[in-house]
């Protein structure tokens, strides 16, 4: 999982919306699907496009930046790493959306400190989803976690 990246516009002469679409164009992974989402979200509901650099960083911050960052910073003791591996052994997408199920897995993985292969990352994001869900899902190919995450969001979706 990728940290926050930094983009700083004190010294840039852009306007609101050039912001958003400057930080926009660098989503990748988890945080554009959800970009997509959200919009599709907010056209479905009448409201307005996101326009504004400080809404969009308050909305990016509540999605992705766990309560619990601060403790990042903090030197950890084993113990606590081995507390998060064993969360993520046991997730489960349980009443979650799938959406939330991602953010989820990536979080546990991240504070974990867990570096596996992506192939069996996906099997255990896979193993965690509904079961129903999860049969859907392998019927369709897919070659990383983002072609999965969109695919099981996707049939969830079909499903509702």
């Amino acid at each position: 999982m990728e940290k926050e990246g930094r983009i700083d516009f004190a010294n840039c002469i852009l306007s609101e919306e050039k912001k958003v679409q400057v930080v926009q164009a660098n989503f990748f992974d988890a945080a554009c699907i959800w970009w997509t989402e959200l919009g599709r979200s907010r056209r479905w509901y009448g409201k307005s496009p996101i326009c504004s650099w400080e809404k969009m960083k308050k909305i990016m911050r509540s999605q992705f930046v766990p309560s619990s960052y601060h403790m990042r910073n903090r030197v950890v003791p084993l113990l606590y790493h081995n507390e998060f591996f064993g969360k993520f052994c046991k997730l489960q997408q349980g009443l979650q959306l799938v959406m939330e199920y991602h953010k989820e897995f990536l979080y546990l993985m991240d504070m974990a400190n867990i570096k596996r292969s992506p192939e069996v990352l996906m099997d255990r994001f896979l193993f965690g989803l509904h079961e129903e869900l999860a049969n859907k899902v392998q019927r369709y190919r897919y070659v990383t976690m983002d072609d999965l995450v969109k695919l099981a969001i996707d049939m969830e979706q079909v499903q509702q």
